[in-house]
């Protein structure tokens, strides 16, 4: 599953709407409690556990590509 299928499907959205600025700002859906559910699918979808500041700061999709490729997985 791709970074963008991930997001889509947690979030609830198109996947023509997950871009790079894809943000807690952009997406109505993706508030606090959502956030929990995107990191826990991001884990069990690539494998990870993500420290706690770590997903904290995950707030958008530029962001968790970037954490993804510091964990060695190109999303």
């Amino acid at each position: 599953m791709t970074l963008e299928e991930v997001l889509s499907q947690v979030l609830r959205c198109s996947i023509s709407d997950v871009n790079d600025d894809t943000s807690t700002r952009t997406i109505a859906s993706w508030d606090s409690l959502r956030h929990i559910e995107v990191v826990m699918e991001l884990e069990e979808a690539f494998g990870l556990a993500f420290p706690p500041m770590q997903a904290a700061a995950m707030t958008s999709v530029g962001a968790i590509r970037r954490v993804l490729q510091q964990n060695g997985i190109e999303a």
